[in-house]
């Protein structure tokens, strides 16, 4: 959290942050799961206006924003975006985010683009192609040229500096080692559950798709605890974000072990995992090896059923 408020009695509020470069800020209002609103510093003072309903859950069309290009762009793209998704206009999706790739004079706006659209093609409940790892590397390139100075594209080039050319899966491979923090600061290593079969579920708080899959995973969970098989949640929530996490994790009934270095797309397990989007998940055999990989919906449970010992 990098700032929170008590509103004044007539409902004003006024939030500050230190920060050095563009970000995207996403404003919750008490307790609620998604943002009430996301803007981005790209001018000195920007001025929002929420219409809280709480009632709704989804709050793109429910606050103005002014004194920001790149907040205003960002709605507009989101209310586009999700409009054509609830009328099952699939095929329209890129074409929208692209165009709106096209237009963007904001670091921060492009890569909440991309990090939105990936998000949802990581689903296959939608339907989604998502960005190849080629096309990827390629907007990330023409941002870092357009922003040289932009550290947190800075971080991502090097990142998608050690991607593949191309995701040809993981299955049959032995899953990549790594360590993260739980959210006590104890380090957790992915050996450490050798002998069991392990969902590793990557994830984030701020995921609308990865928080509409948790139910399933939690079911998974409970169905299947006793067949030797667990489930280990990698968080991609970013720094400042810890207390959205920990929300997300006890609204959700995450009771499983949970890690994140708080390090959003810039996090190790990105490139070592080649995620191209959230959720994503793979399920790794008690010697190490993965043998399924995204796993959602009813193929979740169909394969536990069918790998784990009865």
């Amino acid at each position: 959290t990098v700032d929170s408020v008590r509103p004044n009695k007539d409902g004003s509020f006024v939030l500050r942050a230190k920060v050095t470069e563009e970000t995207v800020f996403n404003v919750r209002i008490d307790k609620q799961d998604y943002p009430a609103a996301s803007v981005i510093n790209d001018g000195k003072k920007v001025d929002l206006q929420i219409f809280f309903d709480p009632v709704s859950k989804v709050m793109t069309d429910r606050y103005e924003v002014k004194g920001s290009v790149a907040s205003s762009a960002l709605q507009s793209y989101l209310l586009e975006f999700n409009s054509q998704l609830l009328k099952g206009k699939v095929d329209s999706l890129r074409v929208i985010t692209e165009r709106a790739l096209g237009v963007s004079k904001s670091p921060a706006l492009s890569m909440m683009i991309i990090s939105y659209y990936q998000s949802l093609a990581g689903n296959p409940a939608f339907g989604l192609i998502g960005f190849t790892v080629e096309e990827t590397k390629a907007q990330v390139k023409k941002l870092t040229e357009a922003f040289p100075k932009h550290k947190g594209l800075e971080a991502v080039s090097i990142m998608m500096a050690t991607q593949p050319a191309s995701s040809k899966g993981m299955v049959g491979q032995t899953a990549p080692e790594f360590s993260l923090p739980d959210p006590n600061g104890k380090m957790i290593s992915l050996s450490s559950f050798r002998g069991k079969y392990v969902l590793v579920d990557f994830w984030a708080s701020w995921c609308k798709p990865c928080r509409m899959e948790n139910p399933n995973v939690v079911n998974a969970y409970a169905q299947f605890k006793n067949r030797n098989f667990t489930v280990l949640g990698v968080s991609l929530d970013q720094e400042g974000e810890k207390d959205e996490w920990m929300k997300a994790v006890m609204k959700d009934n995450l009771t499983w072990t949970q890690v994140s270095d708080l390090q959003f797309w810039n996090s190790p397990v990105v490139s070592l995992y080649n995620i191209q989007g959230i959720p994503f998940n793979v399920l790794v055999d008690p010697t190490g090896k993965i043998i399924a990989e995204s796993l959602r919906g009813d193929a979740l449970a169909t394969t536990l059923d069918k790998v784990l010992p009865k």
